[in-house]
């Protein structure tokens, strides 16, 4: 694995011709997306310990790699399933080499949204959720990406002229309150809601 992040780290661009270590258009290396410590109950304290020492070894190599751009865990965050994923979000990113902390809210995949019913729950989930994570950030002093969220179209359809009021209405209230919070530097929406197309006709696996 170390001579994986060693080879990336030094592989030079191919256009620019800079070694991404180097490359001022890198923000942040990531250890993983949405990492976690799954383990039975039994031995789920000796996993989110080999997990921690996972994050501390992989955050210093890649910061004597690169000790000129930011590293992140690439944390969902708490989730509703402490349990299961099995990671001490806060204890985590304490790590001196981690730069931020990452947060994603998925009401959709939590069971806190339901297309045919009522946003009411979803947006409180949500806001409570993101609160959650602004509070963690505050307690290390470490700054916060809002770095998934998405909904689904309304009714969960896939069509591109299906209304996207309620994504919108989800939207609104999450940049809201992170452009609200002196802790959230960024914000990066995700949402997968449509189907994609070549942008020149013909092209492979042009929709007919």
């Amino acid at each position: 694995a170390s001579a994986t992040v060693h080879w990336l780290a030094t592989r030079r661009n191919s256009i620019s011709r800079l070694r991404y270590r180097d490359d001022p258009a890198i923000l942040a290396w990531e250890l993983c997306n949405e990492p976690r410590a799954v383990a039975a109950a039994a031995a789920r304290p000796q996993r989110q310990a080999a997990f921690m020492q996972w994050v501390s070894s992989t955050a210093a190599l890649i910061k004597r790699l690169a000790p000129r751009q930011l590293v992140t865990i690439g944390s969902e965050g708490w989730t509703p399933y402490e349990d299961y994923v099995n990671v001490n979000y806060t204890a985590a990113h304490l790590d001196p080499n981690v730069d931020f902390l990452t947060v994603h809210v998925w009401p959709q995949n939590w069971d806190w949204y339901d297309p045919a019913g009522s946003m009411r729950v979803a947006l409180e989930r949500s806001r409570e959720y993101l609160a959650r994570h602004i509070a963690s950030a505050r307690a290390i002093n470490k700054p916060l990406l809002l770095e998934e969220f998405g909904l689904v179209r309304d009714g969960g359809r896939y069509d591109l002229r299906g209304s996207a009021d309620r994504r919108h209405e989800f939207y609104s209230a999450l940049i809201r309150q992170a452009a609200a919070a002196p802790e959230v530097f960024g914000i990066t929406p995700w949402a997968w809601g449509g189907e994609g197309r070549p942008r020149v006709a013909g092209g492979r696996g042009a929709a007919r």
